[in-house]
């Protein structure tokens, strides 16, 4: 009950943060990993009923689920051949798939280098050389192929990876979820840092005594809602902001300037 108190209180209340200063103890850890942990299940939660009801009725989802794109490409899908984290084929390249129902791209295939990113084109996948991108949320997000990996990539071979991601899909959300907390908790830890920072240098110039501890307390509670609105952009697959980590930045930043003015607002 105190986490979920401290988690409401720590989004409009001056008092909660005079006494988080004044009386808290420790650096806010704890509530910081309560508070990942506790999104990001429940963004689990959101992706799995999502899932459960795209593989339940895929022609009325406004989502294309990759079993259904593994499915679309399979048959056009050419001989590729992965030696040592490289990737080759035979053919003309740049080499596109099409959705067959809508003949829009769904994926790139170019070894040649000729084609190194998704900017110029409508499809949502780029296997290179040695790299596969996939465009989400509007951004491009690459994987380097694994040094050491050797594999050939045929169409039977898309359609057993798409009848596994078909049984596994449902579960993926939890399956990672330990990899995303602890993605989060890296991701937060500089920000963190320099928020802590920030609040010392302010309290410092007002105050007497001030502890770094107390100003990194106040950072890690006044991050409650950035670490909100990125998980509720997540959940929903909505981006509505060019650059969403500017926003939550400005978000933290804000919520930091409303704990260190409540501080200072102490009567002595």
């Amino acid at each position: 009950m105190k986490f979920f108190s401290s988690f409401v209180r720590s989004l409009h209340s001056p008092h909660f943060y005079q006494s988080l200063y004044r009386d808290g103890t420790g650096i806010g850890l704890k509530y910081l990993v309560q508070l990942v942990v506790t999104c990001w299940f429940l963004v689990a939660l959101v992706l799995t009923y999502v899932v459960f009801q795209a593989n339940k009725n895929p022609e009325s989802s406004a989502l294309l689920m990759p079993t259904q794109i593994l499915r679309k490409i399979s048959p056009q899908f050419p001989i590729v051949t992965i030696l040592n984290g490289k990737a080759s084929l035979q053919g003309d390249q740049p080499l596109t798939l099409y959705d067959p129902e809508t003949g829009l791209p769904l994926m790139l295939i170019d070894t040649t280098g000729k084609v190194n990113s998704l900017e110029k084109s409508e499809a949502i996948a780029l296997l290179t050389r040695s790299t596969f991108k996939m465009r989400y949320g509007g951004e491009d997000v690459t994987y380097e192929l694994p040094e050491g990996l050797d594999v050939t990539i045929n169409s039977s071979k898309l359609e057993e990876w798409a009848d596994l991601l078909e049984r596994l899909m449902p579960y993926a959300p939890f399956i990672i979820l330990p990899f995303n907390v602890i993605g989060s908790l890296i991701s937060l830890a500089l920000r963190w840092l320099m928020l802590g920072g920030i609040a010392f240098v302010a309290l410092k110039s007002n105050l007497e005594e001030v502890k770094f501890v107390d100003a990194l307390r106040l950072a890690a509670y006044a991050q409650t809602a950035s670490i909100i609105l990125k998980m509720a952009i997540i959940a929903s697959g909505f981006q509505p902001f060019g650059s969403p980590e500017l926003v939550l930045m400005g978000t933290a930043l804000l919520y930091l300037f409303f704990a260190v003015s409540s501080v200072l607002r102490i009567k002595k």
